[in-house]
């Protein structure tokens, strides 16, 4: 009898140089469905493309009625840009020749609203000069501290910082941004309850500036792991990005938030040094790596084995423990536990539908200005 394969196999595998990023085409678009469906409407969604920095990838959301996106570097930015979304803030404190490619890319891309972060009014006042040489109006959102510990300016810092960017001729303050990645350790309560004190702290700050201005101060709040909570407010807008791929560290961390796991790890064994071992070519420079040896990987394809020892190019798994029979050559998927970093490594992703080979897909945003 011919067994049913995991969700996860490819036909066609020995085609596929290893190590390589599998991308689930139908488990993507499901996960944007998703992240609408906690919406009121899709216009609450301003997903951040840092973790997939790709155009196929922001098309498909434009196809599912998301206008707006968020992105941290200059690089991201084009590639939004060029895929032709309508409205992207550059979620990053632009300094140095940053600012004139800035501005560059606001004269290049003309049907585009670009905006970018300010935290302090020395970088208002350079952002504000600079437009005014160019005859720019520069679109900006005021970061807001409120413990990650990162960028931004505490909250009862923020009313003078708006004083001061209304005074710059060239700046257009858009509204508040807020980032809460400092709580995704903490359980869903503790999370639900601080995510309601944030919101209401910068609400108050938006009932208090908003008679200095003629339209609507926006407020963009909330990453994947409180994003379900703030959208219950139709007056925010919010930009998870992990949720398009999920990984194994959101599955452990958020596990009331259902997303499919959408990227995978191909690699294979290419080496058997003893009967209790085996190396693969899932090296540090082929995942992310940040964390211990123990949380890098989730072996899809046996459970049951465990790193030892990692470096540039090879993994030493121990397979013990193991009930399958593992020889040179034999294909292993892998979930990483942090996919965006994961994602930054590779110029190219392998696209799969019904376990079939469909196409590749360039990671456009994964160079550098």
């Amino acid at each position: 009898m011919k067994l049913e394969k995991d969700w996860f196999e490819v036909n066609g595998v020995d085609q596929l140089f290893s190590p390589a990023i599998l991308l689930y085409k139908d488990r993507i678009q499901k996960n944007i469905q998703q992240a609408v469906g906690y919406t009121l409407s899709s216009n609450q969604l301003r997903p951040h493309i840092k973790t997939h920095k790709s155009g196929n990838v922001s098309k498909l959301m434009m196809e599912a009625g998301i206008s707006k996106f968020k992105c941290a570097t200059l690089q991201e930015l084009d590639l939004l840009c060029n895929a032709g979304a309508k409205d992207v803030l550059l979620a990053y404190q632009i300094v140095g020749p940053n600012i004139n490619a800035f501005i560059k890319l606001q004269k290049k891309y003309r049907q585009t609203l670009l905006s970018c972060l300010v935290d302090n009014a020395e970088v208002a006042d350079v952002l504000n000069r600079e437009a005014s040489k160019h005859n720019e109006i520069i679109h900006v959102y005021i970061d807001i501290d409120v413990g990650m510990g990162r960028t931004g300016v505490v909250l009862d810092q923020a009313e003078p910082l708006v004083s001061f960017v209304q005074c710059c001729s060239d700046l257009n303050f858009k509204g508040f941004h807020v980032y809460d990645g400092h709580l995704l350790g903490l359980c869903e309560a503790e999370r639900l309850l601080k995510s309601a004190e944030y919101l209401g702290a910068v609400k108050n700050l938006r009932t208090l500036i908003t008679p200095m201005y003629h339209s609507a101060v926006d407020i963009v709040i909330g990453g994947s792991s409180c994003f379900p909570f703030y959208v219950q407010d139709e007056s925010v807008v919010c930009s998870p990005g992990t949720f398009i791929f999920w990984d194994r560290g959101y599955e452990l961390n958020l596990p009331n938030q259902h997303f499919s796991f959408a990227a995978v790890l191909l690699s294979r064994v290419i080496s058997k040094p003893s009967n209790d071992h085996i190396c693969i070519d899932l090296g540090y420079k082929a995942i992310a790596s940040e964390n211990t040896l123990d949380k890098r990987f989730y072996f899809l394809s046996d459970p049951e084995i465990f790193p030892v020892a990692q470096s540039e190019e090879h993994l030493v798994l121990n397979i013990s423990h193991s009930t399958k029979s593992w020889d040179i050559g034999n294909v292993i998927y892998v979930l990483p536990y942090h996919i965006c970093p994961t994602i930054a490594l590779y110029d190219k992703v392998i696209v799969i539908e019904d376990h079939l080979i469909v196409e590749q897909w360039e990671i456009g945003g994964r160079t550098r200005y």
